[in-house]
């Protein structure tokens, strides 16, 4: 069950770009990653208002600056320079990072159904991003191994930080925090460029629309779904459940945002996901066994 909530959260981040390129393309992504943030941040405050301890603040403070402010810039820059579907099926990379990030950092050793899934994501990756391909921006492309480096390095932080920090406590001022460190910025962007504000406050239903959805159900509700979760799953099982993020953006890009590619295309990204699931299905251990070594899992926060 806590797998599949899991997969929930992907799924709504994996309609970012598709909002995005619906309502916001002419947003600076500054000014986006702020639109996203500061309001369901105060909207979370507003449900369940709590205040951070006062030793809670330095650790809120460093975890905001990475998976909010650095995170949400990352992700504006992927989505406005790739087209959806592709910014949402790159993040099916995100596996290959886990696993070496927590071979890196904690010595875990992949088994080998992980492996072999990671060579055929990179594999795949490559070939729907192959420098050739008219879609792509190397731009794009770089903010988007960034962003999944920055994802597994900061969900990596946010399980320590969780130990000392209530979950919803850590929702909410997560987003405020990170919401207004990214204020300074934006501003500045503004005074410096402010061509690049010019048709910023045009509002039509779209982008009514689009920013409802990327505040309320993107953001809100899917971070809190994320923190909550993040307490009973490990990182790399996190890692691959986010392959429900390109199903959501193929999904959603070919109903909202009209996007369609080749049929080749297609079957890559099929067998992207295909990869994923049956990786996370392989890997599973008998419910005896995982049981009894949960509290050991070196990549789990008992709650």
């Amino acid at each position: 069950m806590n797998i599949l909530i899991a997969m929930i959260v992907p799924f709504l981040w994996g309609t970012t770009a598709s909002a995005t390129h619906l309502g916001f393309m002419d947003w600076p992504p500054l000014a986006l990653a702020v639109l996203r943030s500061l309001p369901a941040g105060l909207l979370l405050l507003l449900i369940k208002p709590v205040w951070p301890k006062a030793g809670q603040w330095r650790l809120l403070l460093i975890h905001s600056a990475i998976n909010i402010a650095l995170f949400f810039w990352l992700i504006f820059l992927v989505a406005q320079n790739l087209p959806a579907t592709f910014a949402a099926v790159g993040m099916a990379g995100t596996p290959v990072v886990a696993l070496l990030f927590s071979f890196l950092y904690k010595g875990s050793i992949p088994n080998v159904y992980q492996v072999l899934a990671c060579v055929l994501l990179v594999l795949a990756t490559w070939t729907l991003f192959s420098p050739g391909n008219q879609h792509v921006q190397w731009l794009g492309i770089i903010a988007m191994v960034l962003a999944m480096v920055v994802m597994v390095a900061g969900s990596v932080f946010a399980q320590q930080v969780m130990s000392q920090v209530n979950w919803w406590t850590m929702v909410v001022w997560q987003l405020i925090l990170g919401g207004i460190m990214l204020l300074p910025f934006a501003a500045w962007q503004w005074l410096s460029n402010p061509q690049a504000y010019a048709t910023a406050l045009d509002i039509n239903m779209s982008r009514v629309l689009s920013g409802i959805w990327l505040v309320v159900i993107n953001t809100a509700l899917a971070y809190a779904l994320f923190i909550w979760v993040l307490q009973r799953v490990s990182i790399v099982q996190f890692a691959f459940a986010s392959i429900a993020n390109p199903i959501g953006g193929v999904i959603i890009g070919a109903w909202l945002v009209h996007e369609h590619f080749s049929w080749p295309q297609y079957l890559i990204m099929a067998v992207m996901v295909a990869t994923s699931l049956l990786a996370q299905w392989l890997s599973q251990k008998p419910r005896g066994s995982a049981a009894a070594k949960t509290t050991l899992n070196p990549d789990r926060v008992v709650s």
